[in-house]
C-alpha cells in the first residue's frame, strides 16, 4: 500500500519552497574557489566560477522545475551583474537576439495557420490521400503530424491530431466489431388459432438482424379482418417478452457480446489505441527537428553557431535555414519511417506486417479490409466536408506561409545569389522575412468582400492579436534568451575555456565514440529536463569542446541539438507525450511509454549518428575543418 508522505509530514508538500532557498546555499562553495587562470601566458583573475555558480543553479532549477522555467531564465539579469560577470545592458541584449525574433515570427505565422484551420484541412486531406487501411492510416497520421510539427509547435500539432486519431480508432473498432457475426441458437414460435410459425435468427450485426420465417406455415385466410391487430399484438408482445433473458432477442445477444468482448479483442483494441497515440506523439517530436524553427533547441544551436566561423572563408557550407533542412529532413523522414515500422512490429506483430505487403489475400480478408477502409474513409470525408469549401482566409494564410518558407530558403541558397544579396550595406537575416509576413497577417482582411461592394459586417484580418496573446508561448522565448545569456557569460568569464581544458582528455578517444557519448547523454538528460533547457546548457559546452579538440563546430553540436528532441520514454519529457498520455486514460501506463520509447530513443540516435557521419560529412566536410594552431583531418569521421 502506497504511503502519502505529505500527510505524515505536511512540510514535504511545500518542498519547492525549501529546495529553492536551500540550493543557492549548497552551491556557495563555488564562489570561494580561486578564480585565477592562465590566459595568453599570464595569470589573470577571472569570473568563471561565479558564472559556473549561476549556470549550475539555473540548470538544477530547470531540471526539477522548482520555479517556472521562464522565471528561472531571468536569473542572469539578476546575478551576472551582481557577481561582476556581465553588465545588465549586455545581459539583456541576449533576450531578443535575431534568432528570437525569427522564432517569434515563426510562432505567429504558425498561429495564423491554426486560426484559419488550414492545418486541419491539410491533415484530413493527406490522410484521405494515403489510404484507409489501419497501417496506412497510421503512416498518414505520422507523416501529417511530422509535416505540421515542422512548422507549428509540436504541442499544437499533437493537440489537433489527437481528436482525429481517436475518431479514426472509434471507426476502426466499430467496423471490426460489425464484421463479427453473432450466432443465436434461440428458436421462437407463436401459435395463432391453431396456426403456428417458427423462426430462427440466423445471424445478427449491429443494425441488421436476419430472420427466416417460413411463409407457408401462416394461413392468412384463417385470420381475415383481425390480421393487422393480431400481428401487431404478436409483434409487440414478442418484442417485450424478448427483454426477459439474454437469449430473448438478437439485440440482447449483441449487447451481451459487446459487454463481454473476448479478452483478445479487448487487448487488440487497447494495443491499437496505444500504437496510434504513440505514433502521433513520436512523429510530432521527430518532426520538430526538420527545420530551424521547428523547436527551441534548433534555434538555440542555430544562434550559438552563428558566432563561430563555420565556412572558413567559403571552404564549407554555412548553417542556414536551407542547409539545416537539407541536412535534417532526410534524417527526420528516416526516423519517422523507422518509428512507423517499429510500432507495427511492437503492437501488430510480424503476421500483420507481412500481411500488409502481401498481394494475394483471401476473399474474406479483402472484404474485411474494404469494409474498414470504407468506414474510416467515410468518417474522414465527413470531417473534411464539414470544413466547407476552402475560404479566402485559408488560401491567403497558405500563400503567406508558402512565401515565408521560400524567403527563408532563398535568402542565401548558396547555389545561386539569394534575395538577401540585394542589400549590400547591411546583412539581412531570416527574421526580416518572418516579420514582413507577420505584418501582412494583420493587414489583409480574411473576407475581402467589402472591396467588391458586397454589404457585410466589418471584416477581421487574417490573424487576431488576442488570439496571438493567448497562444504564443512567451515562456519559450524567455527560456531561449536565458540560454543565450549564460552562453555569452560563459565566454566572457572564460568558463568555456576552462571547461575545454578539463575535457581535453577526451581527445584520446576516437571521434565517433565521443559523438555517440554526447548523443546518448543528451537524449538521457532531455527525458527529465526541458529540451530547451538541455540545449542551453549542453550546446555551449560542446562548442567549447569542439574548439579545444579541433573539431568542426557542427560535428558535436548538430547531433546534440537534434538529440534534444529524442524524448520518447516519459510523459513529462515533452508536451506531446503528456497529451497522448492524458488522452489514453486508463489504457496507457507509464511503463507502456517506457517500453515503446526506449527502443525508439536508441534507433533515432543510431539513424542520426550514421547519417551524420556519412551524409552530414558530405554536406559540411567535417574532416577538413581547421582551427587556430590546430590542423586536423579526422580520419575516423570519414
Amino acid at each position: 500500500m502506497a504511503i502519502d508522505l505529505t500527510t505524515r509530514w505536511p512540510i514535504l508538500a511545500n518542498w519547492k519552497f525549501f529546495f529553492t532557498l536551500g540550493l543557492p546555499l549548497v552551491l556557495l562553495p563555488l564562489l570561494l574557489v580561486d578564480d585565477t587562470m592562465e590566459i595568453n601566458g599570464k595569470i589573470e583573475q577571472t569570473t568563471k566560477f561565479r558564472c559556473a555558480y549561476v549556470i549550475l543553479l539555473m540548470a538544477i532549477y530547470w531540471m526539477v522545475e522548482a520555479i517556472p522555467l521562464a522565471i528561472t531564465s531571468f536569473l542572469p539579469v539578476i546575478l551576472f551583474p551582481l557577481f561582476g560577470v556581465v553588465s545588465t545592458a549586455n545581459v539583456s541584449i541576449n533576450y531578443m537576439k535575431e534568432t528570437n525574433m525569427m522564432f517569434v515570427g515563426g510562432l505567429i505565422i504558425a498561429l495564423a495557420v491554426e486560426y484559419s484551420s488550414l492545418h486541419k484541412r491539410i491533415a484530413l486531406r493527406v490522410m484521405l490521400l494515403i489510404g484507409s487501411s489501419p497501417i496506412r492510416i497510421m503512416l498518414g497520421i505520422m507523416l501529417t503530424t511530422m509535416f505540421l510539427s515542422m512548422w507549428i509547435s509540436n504541442t499544437a500539432t499533437t493537440a489537433m491530431m489527437v481528436p482525429i486519431v481517436l475518431a479514426v480508432l472509434e471507426e476502426l473498432n466499430k467496423t471490426k466489431f460489425s464484421d463479427r457475426k453473432v450466432s443465436v441458437a434461440s428458436t421462437y414460435s407463436y401459435r395463432l388459432n391453431g396456426v403456428g410459425a417458427n423462426g430462427i435468427v440466423n445471424t445478427a450485426k449491429p443494425g441488421q438482424v436476419e430472420v427466416d420465417v417460413p411463409n407457408d406455415q401462416v394461413s392468412v385466410k384463417e385470420i381475415p379482418f383481425s390480421k393487422p391487430i393480431f400481428l401487431t399484438a404478436i409483434a409487440y408482445s414478442s418484442n417485450i417478452g424478448g427483454t426477459g433473458s439474454i437469449t430473448g432477442t438478437a439485440v440482447n445477444m449483441i449487447l451481451k457480446a459487446r459487454i463481454s468482448e473476448n479478452p483478445e479483442e479487448e487487448s487488440f483494441r487497447k494495443q491499437q489505441k496505444l500504437m496510434y497515440l504513440f505514433a502521433t506523439a513520436y512523429s510530432s517530436n521527430i518532426g520538430g527537428t526538420g527545420v530551424v524553427t521547428g523547436t527551441a533547441p534548433n534555434l538555440i544551436a542555430f544562434q550559438l553557431l552563428k558566432e563561430v566561423d563555420i565556412t572558413q572563408g567559403g571552404k564549407s557550407l554555412d548553417l542556414t535555414f536551407a542547409t539545416w533542412m537539407a541536412y535534417n529532413v532526410p534524417t527526420m523522414i528516416l526516423n519517422v519511417l523507422v518509428a512507423w515500422g517499429y510500432l507495427i512490429f511492437l503492437y501488430f506483430g510480424v503476421p500483420d506486417w507481412l500481411a500488409f505487403w502481401k498481394k494475394n489475400k483471401s476473399k474474406e480478408q479483402k472484404v474485411l479490409e474494404k469494409n474498414r477502409e470504407k468506414s474510416v474513409r467515410r468518417m474522414l470525408q465527413n470531417e473534411y466536408e464539414n470544413l466547407g469549401t476552402m475560404s479566402f482566409h485559408e488560401i491567403a494564410v497558405g500563400i503567406l506561409f508558402f512565401t515565408v518558407v521560400m524567403l527563408w530558403l532563398f535568402r542565401e541558397p548558396r547555389f545561386m545569389p539569394g534575395w538577401g544579396d540585394l542589400v549590400d550595406a547591411v546583412e539581412v537575416e531570416d527574421s526580416t522575412a518572418a516579420m514582413m509576413v507577420v505584418f501582412l497577417l494583420f493587414i489583409i482582411p480574411k473576407d475581402p468582400g467589402f472591396l467588391f461592394g458586397r454589404k457585410q459586417k466589418v471584416s477581421g484580418t487574417l490573424l487576431d492579436w488576442k488570439y496571438v496573446q493567448s497562444g504564443l508561448p512567451w515562456g519559450v522565448v524567455l527560456l531561449m534568451g536565458g540560454g543565450f545569456a549564460i552562453s555569452d557569460a560563459a565566454e566572457k568569464s572564460h568558463l568555456s575555456d576552462w571547461i575545454g581544458l578539463q575535457l581535453n582528455n577526451l581527445g584520446s578517444l576516437p571521434d565517433a565514440v565521443i559523438l555517440i557519448i554526447v548523443m546518448i547523454m543528451t537524449a538521457a538528460v532531455t527525458e527529465v529536463a526541458s529540451n530547451a533547457a538541455c540545449a542551453n546548457v549542453i550546446i555551449p559546452i560542446l562548442i567549447s569542446l569542439s574548439q579545444r579538440l579541433g573539431y568542426h563546430p557542427l560535428y558535436l553540436t548538430f547531433p546534440a541539438a537534434i538529440s534534444c528532441s529524442f524524448a520518447f520514454m516519459l510523459p513529462v519529457a515533452t508536451p506531446p507525450n503528456a497529451i497522448v498520455y492524458a488522452a489514453a486514460g486508463d489504457d496507457m501506463r507509464i511503463i507502456d511509454m517506457v517500453k515503446a520509447g526506449a527502443f525508439l530513443n536508441i534507433s533515432c540516435i543510431i539513424v542520426c549518428f550514421c547519417m551524420h557521419l556519412t551524409y552530414g560529412n558530405l554536406l559540411f566536410n567535417f574532416g577538413g575543418y581547421t582551427t587556430e594552431n590546430v590542423t586536423t583531418l579526422h580520419s575516423t569521421i570519414l
